[in-house]
């Protein structure tokens, strides 16, 4: 979920040095982050606060309750002490999420929640960044006035149109050698993505290492946090055949990047070197509800495809192959803890090792494997 917050620096690093600095724990204490801006925004000397939350909706439900708490009170504060806060809370129309700040609306007649009422001016929007892109491509492309007028009408036709779709439709728009006539824009806008679960299934339907595609994706469906490069190309290499971390056929990473566009495209994002997906509807699209079976369009394969045990099981499986190419391995020996951290930090055949010793138990049981269910219990 990312997060913006402005308060002049000043103000924020005085209040910063009234708490205890712990390194590391300061960064995880909720508590004592939220005392600090809280202590910020009532600094007499402080100028207004925004606060920018996005995507409300990808919060882990785990975290949301304490979030909704921490904002309550901090709205309250704000209306008792100088009224220099303001929130601005983006998400998708979720009633668990909406509802959660319904009853602020009798105090705080200001608050806005704007609803699909709004969807009017949203799809202006997207037409104007619809306009701007085919400008952009008509320059790559050579069209004609003639053709990038019909190639935007036909765009602007679409029903579902949103800025994620827009951003696909003319990443394959760029791509594509169409024939640069009537005929041939419409035989190219015939073969666009009508929804952004087609254009899911465009994406990952182009790569030919569908068992890498799947496996890929399980990872990252199932990882506990994103994994770096490094740590994923280890995760995808480990197997049955591996006996110790040198069997490994690891690329660099500047190569393994490569590769992994090549097997999942946009479907993907590699931000500072770790692995997301493009967005938060990417994992709805594959993530099979197994309590509410539903039958999936013809003609999307991997539409809620890869259940969240099976992503598990992928994921426990790498984890435990990989640690067991250590149970034999003579370097270990009793004086590991104080050579632990130059192995992890020199030598990229060993890091996966941290991710997968301190996650492999949490996925094993999230996998809930029996004994017949897999190799790697025996």
């Amino acid at each position: 979920m990312p997060y913006r917050v402005q308060v002049p620096f000043a103000t924020l690093s005085s209040k910063i040095k009234t708490k205890p600095l712990d390194g590391k724990g300061l960064i995880n204490s909720t508590g004592s982050l939220w005392d600090i801006l809280r202590n910020a925004v009532n600094d007499p000397q402080a100028g207004q606060v925004t606060i920018v939350l996005d995507a409300l909706d990808e919060c882990a439900e785990s975290e949301f309750s304490d979030l909704v708490q921490n904002v309550e009170r901090q709205v309250y504060n704000n209306k008792l002490s100088h009224g220099k806060l303001k929130y601005l809370l983006t998400s998708r129309p979720y009633e668990q999420i909406v509802s959660k700040f319904n009853r602020l609306l009798d105090d705080f007649p200001e608050i806005r929640i704007p609803g699909e009422e709004d969807s009017e001016i949203i799809s202006q929007e997207v037409n104007r960044v619809i306009t701007y892109r085919i400008n952009q491509l008509s320059k790559r492309k050579r069209l004609s006035t003639g053709l990038k007028n019909h190639l935007e009408q036909r765009l602007r036709q679409t029903t579902h149109r949103t800025y994620l779709w827009v951003y696909l439709v003319f990443d394959y728009l760029e791509q594509e050698n169409f024939k640069k006539t009537l005929k041939g824009i419409e035989s190219t806008v015939v073969t666009l993505p009508n929804s952004i679960n087609e254009a899911y299934e465009q994406i990952l339907s182009k790569s030919k290492e569908d068992p890498m595609v799947r496996k890929v994706l399980s990872i990252i469906l199932a990882a506990s946090r994103p994994l770096t490069l490094s740590e994923m190309n280890i995760a995808i290499n480990v197997d049955f055949d591996s006996q110790s971390v040198r069997d490994l056929d690891l690329e660099d990473d500047d190569d393994f990047k490569s590769r992994l566009r090549g097997w999942c495209g946009l479907f993907v994002s590699i931000h500072h070197g770790k692995i997301y997906f493009l967005h938060q509807t990417a994992r709805e699209f594959l993530l099979a509800d197994l309590a509410r079976p539903t039958a999936a369009p013809v003609n999307l394969r991997l539409h809620h495809s890869i259940s969240a045990r099976k992503s598990h099981t992928v994921l426990a499986e790498c984890c435990v192959l990989y640690l067991n190419l250590f149970n034999s391995y003579s370097r270990f020996t009793t004086d590991w803890e104080n050579r632990a951290e130059n192995f992890v930090k020199n030598d990229r055949y060993y890091n996966f090792l941290h991710y997968s010793s301190e996650t492999w138990g949490f996925h094993f049981r999230e996998a809930s494997i029996l004994d017949d269910d897999a190799d790697i219990v025996h």
